[in-house]
């Protein structure tokens, strides 16, 4: 029966994405220059999905930000996302940044929150 769950929940992904996470400690390269190096973590069929209209205006160095919240769905067999990481929907203009982990017992899907900053 899960099984059946997942292959609707999938065919449900009609975008396309890719996810990269950051580096835990930045790279120094010859110019002592910092970086922090990204690894692709999955490209893919994905979903976006508002779950509750949630805007939050926070402010910072003079501007004021709004930041809306989302949930991605992504197949099960994906690997985990986690805080942090970065998701570039093809259909959206703006990143989208994991802001949770998945807790749930019976997956058809991995849906994480999001937030994207919209200005």
């Amino acid at each position: 029966m899960t099984g059946r769950r997942r292959r609707r929940a999938e065919r449900l992904m009609t975008d396309h994405c890719t996810v990269t996470r950051r580096a835990a400690r930045p790279v120094r390269d010859a110019t002592g220059r910092e970086s922090w190096p990204e690894t692709t973590v999955y490209t893919g069929p994905c979903k976006v999905q508002t779950y509750e209209a949630y805007e939050t205006t926070p402010e910072g160095a003079g501007h004021t930000y709004v930041v809306q919240r989302f949930h991605l769905h992504v197949p099960v067999s994906a690997p985990a996302l986690t805080s942090g990481d970065i998701a570039v929907v093809d259909s959206y203009p703006r990143p989208f940044r994991v802001t949770g982990e998945l807790a749930k017992t019976h997956l058809t899907a991995q849906r994480v929150p999001v937030d994207i900053i919209t200005e």
